[in-house]
């Protein structure tokens, strides 16, 4: 990213370019997948049309974001574990670990993905009752691949241990913190616990069921039929066991994040369930495309010969169309929310930062939950909310995993910010913790939501 945006002069143009590229990596990846599963041409032409079509694939290459990073390394991890499988490098492979590892360090919730890939290969395994592949030899390698994954978290663990005094610090919004057991009973924070976790799998199959692609009814319904037309498969067919992986993942990963969402919160949610619509879609198009298959076998068993061609033809092209169709119309849609909410949205961020300029001191840092556009395009010293890049607010939260307007204002003492811009009002605790006077500004347009602006009363009081 760093080299691209040298040689182009722009980190804006940079990350489109390197959005533009990771697209296409992925569409690579996503047609060695579909020939691996079903290799048929007219399938493997028809999942690059819809991938392309598809909600959540075009848009998250030019949103700017890791988001189409994290769909690369997810897919292509989906892909070596599937070739693990099936012969074509060894199960649980050192490949598929290093991208499982590149994930964590985005996120620490995409380890979840090494669990159910050791699941998979473990009930895969014992199905075929591999000589190679034993129990023995796969738990072996998921053990060392946890041990390769904490390697990967070190330098990250050793920053927090420097900066931050703890080895991983809670998250914001969490609704349970670790540091919350030490002053309750274990069965009360157990109970406390596992109505937390109960709700987090309900929640998180709510998050994966609205994702771009499964946000209709019609694209999920043809996702979980042919998730679990694959597992119908591998029941009588050896080759088409490695495939299992997607119901497992669609049945698994949400329950996963749900026993960590107490500590976890819903913040990493939306990138993890988000990186899977590429398979999604694969899924989907494989259950339009091996249905007339399934009633040819049938047929053969009921009368000699073969049925029709035609009917073949007729399945795929309306079905086919279909999808598409609403593909094309839900990316469509998806595509104009988004520019008239970018516009919306630029014009509110260019009259908060005259706003912003306008006061006595705006060379000093200004406290906000959306740090990215006031430290990029405005140039502004930013202390942000969320903890990403102000790690030391971390240390502000309650055992709710909430802003504790007491701790913060301490912070704020040794920051001595000049104003506030608070986008969501979880945050609005920061009103609290600074003497501030609200600050009025120009109106934007069809922007769907306007932050809080204050203005500290006595910028030399810190």
């Amino acid at each position: 990213m760093a080299a691209v945006g040298w040689a182009t002069g722009s980190y804006l143009t940079a990350s489109y370019l390197m959005g533009a590229l990771l697209g296409l990596i992925t569409l690579l990846l996503c047609l060695r997948l579909a020939r691996l599963l079903f290799p048929f041409p007219p399938f493997i032409l028809y999942s690059s049309v819809l991938l392309i079509l598809s909600p959540g694939l075009l848009s998250g290459c030019v949103d700017g974001t890791s988001h189409a990073l994290t769909t690369t390394l997810v897919t292509a991890a989906i892909l070596l574990h599937v070739e693990g499988l099936i012969g074509h490098r060894s199960p649980l492979s050192v490949a598929c670990l290093l991208m499982v590892g590149l994930l964590v360090l985005i996120r620490i919730e995409f380890a979840f993905l090494w669990l159910v890939f050791f699941l998979h290969a473990l009930i895969v395994s014992i199905s075929e009752r591999r000589e190679d592949d034993t129990t023995a030899f796969l738990i072996l390698r998921s053990i060392t691949g946890w041990l390769i994954l904490a390697l990967f978290l070190f330098p990250l663990m050793a920053w927090n241990l420097r900066v931050l005094r703890v080895p991983w610090p809670q998250a914001v919004g969490a609704p349970m913190t670790a540091d919350a057991w030490a002053d309750a009973g274990g069965g009360e924070m157990f109970g406390r616990y596992a109505g937390l976790a109960l709700s987090g799998m309900k929640g998180a199959f709510g998050f994966m069921h609205h994702t771009p692609f499964l946000s209709g009814a019609f694209e999920r319904i043809l996702t979980w039929f042919g998730a679990l037309f694959m597992v119908g498969l591998s029941i009588g067919r050896k080759d088409e066991r490695p495939f299992s992986i997607v119901c497992l993942l669609m049945l698994l990963l949400p329950v996963f994040y749900g026993l960590a969402y107490p500590f976890s919160g819903w913040a990493p949610a939306p990138e993890l369930f988000s990186t899977l619509g590429p398979l999604w879609v694969i899924t989907a198009a494989f259950g339009i495309f091996r249905v007339p298959f399934l009633v040819e076998a049938l047929y053969r068993k009921w009368k000699e010969g073969l049925p029709a061609a035609t009917g073949f033809n007729i399945w795929w092209t309306v079905m086919g169309s279909l999808l598409v169709l609403v593909c094309l119309f839900r990316t469509s849609h998806a595509l104009q929310d988004r520019m008239k909410r970018i516009i919306g949205e630029k014009a509110v961020r260019q009259a908060v930062a005259a706003a912003v300029r306008s006061l006595p001191a705006s060379g000093q840092p200004v406290v906000t939950d959306v740090p990215g556009w006031l430290a990029y395009a405005e140039q502004l010293r930013v202390i942000d909310l969320s903890g990403e890049s102000t790690p030391e607010v971390l240390a502000c939260l309650d055992r709710g995993g909430k802003l504790s307007a007491d701790e913060l204002r301490g912070l704020l003492d040794e920051l001595r910010p000049g104003a506030a811009v608070v986008w969501n009002e979880e945050n609005d605790v920061v009103f609290q913790a600074m003497d501030c006077r609200p600050l009025e500004y120009g109106s934007g347009a069809g922007a769907p939501q306007r932050p809080r602006l204050c203005a500290v009363n006595r910028p030399d009081a810190f």
